[in-house]
């Protein structure tokens, strides 16, 4: 069963990830996306803060795809359900 569509939890400048949640039936699953890898997917310089709701949400398919193969190929956070998304794993 696919991953499906949880909230998003918006831009985290102290760590420079947008984060958002996918549930895997009645586990909540938590995820983010570094700023640095939704810029480089986009080639993009010097985006604000206030934009990064749109940039996630123009990458949202693309980011959500990852998260959901990192998931189900076991590449968790230690022991919690928790999914990070790197530049690599974006545009690798």
């Amino acid at each position: 069963m696919p991953l499906t569509r949880g909230e998003t939890r918006g831009y985290f400048p102290n760590t420079t990830s947008y984060r958002f949640d996918m549930r895997d039936g009645g586990t909540e699953v938590q995820c983010g996306v570094s700023s640095a890898a939704m810029d480089d997917a986009e080639r993009a310089t010097n985006t604000q803060n206030h934009e990064r709701d749109v940039q996630f949400a123009r990458l949202r398919d693309r980011i959500e795809e990852v998260a959901q193969r990192k998931y189900f190929a076991g590449q968790t956070e230690q022991d919690e359900p928790r999914v990070r998304i790197t530049t690599r794993d974006l545009n690798g």
